[in-house]
Parts: C-alpha cells; structure tokens; sequence
C-alpha cells in the first residue's frame, strides 16, 4: 500500500510492475492460472523490510458479477474462491501455504461517495467455498445495529465453479475491535466467536471466526468496512502515517 509516483507503475497484458514488486500472471489451462508476487517494501510507521515471494494458483471461475448498489457504480466478482496460496517471504521469514480465495471489485467513482458500511465472510468446505456479502448502502443510518441490508449475497462455489444462491442465516453483531469498529457476521442461533484479529484499523477489521452455519461448524474469515469512518477527517489524516510516502512529487 506504498504511494508511488505514476512513473513508478509499469502495466503490460500479463504484467504489472509497482516501484521495486511486480506481479506476472500465466495461463495454465483448463480455467487455472498462476500469480507470481515478488515483493519488495517497507512497512510503516516503523520502517521493516517485507520482502520474498507470493504464488496464488487460481481456480478461476465463471462465476456472477454482483452490482453493489442500485445504480451499478461498484461491481465485485469472485473470480476464484477455491484457490491454493504458497508464501515464501525472506523478510520477514515466514513459510507457508494453504487455501486461498481471490476476487475483484471495480467501480466508477470512489467507493465511499456511495457505500456506508459492509460485512463479509468466507468459509472453506470440504467441496467449495461459502460466502456472505451485506452492503449497506444508506450513508446517514447506523452501523451499531444490525437493520436490514440494502443488498445480502449468499453464495456457494463449489470446486467445479457452479454457483448456488443459498438462504444467509441470521445477522449477529460481534464484539467490537479495539478501534470501537462495529462487526458483523452471519450464522445459525449463537452468535459467531471471534478466534483471532488479524487486521484491526479504525474503519477496517478483518478477523478468523467460528460459527455454525446450517448445523455445520465452520471456520473462515470475516471483514467489516466503514466508509462513514473512512471519510472521517481524523482517519484521512492517519493514513498519511500508516501508507508509506517514498516521493512527494505532483503528478502531471
């Protein structure tokens, strides 16, 4: 997330060069594809050197594009749910690799001019990925209660790439993170228990969760994102202190 200046990024058709880490991407056959990351950076505020190697195989699908809200400005994609990440990172050394899951949004103005708030978790089965999406769209209403969503997506992906629209379970709040972020997700009568927090900012929050979802036990990720927090003028601040900033140049 280093700000760069428009010389530093280089796209080609399978290619894409960021300052000193670049991606390339190559065609497998049969809907599978490679993305090689190498990565070259430094974290902030406290400057350490992230550097190694990520390889995502993708299992790309041709699975629905959703329109996030009603006038069709965002779009996501879950271009490949049931995918495999291999990490390799020097710097700091640390090694692994297990299942992954991909997907794109793009839209054609920002994102908070129109989202206020939305909830997002995934969970791996033994054949395919489950996924839930709440948008809320209504910039003026609350995120500390779980009203109604604007839009609700409940898919599963199975590893063939059909998709099912499945019922979403009920709507729980969780704990709030230590930022005060209002947290969400979907499961049967008790609430989902939060395992661990992975990312925790103060209009962002993603986190390991157990919950149980039509009687299976399930573990997964979930996601909550405020844009009414986002657009706040203290959090626009900050983030000149957590992105690094490498050249304070004007862009042309």
């Amino acid at each position: 997330m280093t700000e760069r200046h428009v010389h530093d990024v280089v796209a080609q058709n399978q290619t894409l060069h960021i300052g000193p880490s670049a991606l390339s991407y190559s065609e497998l056959g049969q809907g599978k594809g490679r993305l090689t990351i190498n990565v070259n950076e430094f974290t902030a505020p406290l400057p350490r050197r992230v550097q190694g190697r990520i390889q995502l195989d993708l299992q790309l699908q041709n699975t629905e594009r959703f329109n996030l809200d009603r006038h069709a400005h965002h779009q996501w994609w879950p271009a490949a749910p049931n995918s495999r990440i291999k990490v390799d990172l020097n710097q700091p050394g640390t090694h692994w690799q297990g299942n992954a899951y991909a997907d794109m949004n793009w839209g054609a103005r920002p994102i908070e001019n129109d989202l206020r708030y939305w909830c997002w978790s995934r969970f791996r089965r033994a054949n395919g990925t489950l996924i839930h999406y709440d948008i809320f769209n209504t910039l003026s209403a609350s995120t500390d209660k779980t009203d109604t969503p604007d839009k609700s997506i409940s898919i599963f992906v199975d590893d063939a790439g059909n998709v099912e629209h499945t019922q979403p379970p009920a709507m729980h709040t969780l704990p709030r993170s230590g930022w005060r972020m209002p947290r969400h997700a979907r499961g049967d009568d008790s609430p989902p228990e939060i395992i661990t927090a992975m990312e925790d900012t103060p209009f962002y929050t993603r986190s390991a969760i157990r919950s149980h979802i039509n009687g299976e036990p399930l573990i997964g990720i979930n996601e909550s994102v405020s844009l009414t927090r986002f657009k706040h003028p203290v959090v626009q601040t900050m983030l000149r202190f957590r992105m690094p900033r490498l050249r304070w140049q004007t862009q042309q």
